[in-house]
């Protein structure tokens, strides 16, 4: 932890806290992966469904989303565990208000509302809190995907109609919906974890 470059000895009970929460984002971020995966072979074994436009349409491209999958739950699991481990030494001190704590939490400087939309962030800072919401939000929306593959295919087998019938009807909308929803869960999630 951070502690040790400044010379204090880190919390034993925070040190576990951060390995909890680090293994449940482990935990639903390969459960997340592994269930889109299982529900996308499910639904359209030869990707015509796929959403990532570099492996769509063919049988062959499995090898490339297992890859991708395998590479995204690194990513977020890596991101993640960055934001749990460097969080508190992106905190304003001495503590502030909510809105204070966000813009200082997020830039690495304390700035207004208007100077805070156009500012960039501090390296540092940024990792953080990006890291903190990819985590959550990427095994939201894998968990979201998932379920849009079984309706996709409950739907299919019920009414015995091709797959992409089922799959056109408000399909942009509801990834766009779904991709919402996972980062207000996200942000959700890091700012229950940060601002306490």
């Amino acid at each position: 932890m951070f502690g040790k470059a400044q010379g204090v000895t880190p919390d034993p009970e925070v040190q576990s806290d951060h390995l909890g929460e680090i293994l449940t984002v482990v935990l639903m971020v390969v459960s997340a992966n592994l269930a889109d995966l299982a529900s996308t072979y499910l639904a359209c074994r030869d990707l015509s469904l796929e959403g990532n436009l570099l492996f769509s349409g063919s049988p062959r491209f499995w090898v490339g989303a297992v890859f991708a999958k395998i590479l995204v739950s690194a990513l977020a699991i890596g991101l993640h565990g960055y934001h749990v481990r460097h969080r508190r030494g992106c905190y304003p001190r001495p503590l502030t208000d909510r809105g204070s704590f966000i813009r200082y939490f997020m830039l690495g400087r304390q700035v207004g509302w208007l100077r805070f939309l156009i500012a960039p962030a501090k390296p540092r800072h940024a990792l953080c809190w990006v890291g903190g919401v990819f985590g959550i939000a990427s095994s939201v929306y894998y968990t979201l995907l998932s379920l849009n593959n079984l309706a996709i295919h409950f739907m299919s087998c019920t009414f015995d109609l091709p797959v992409g019938l089922h799959a056109l009807s408000g399909y942009t909308l509801t990834r766009l919906l779904q991709i919402a929803a996972s980062l207000g869960i996200g942000w959700a999630w890091m700012m229950r974890g940060t601002y306490a």
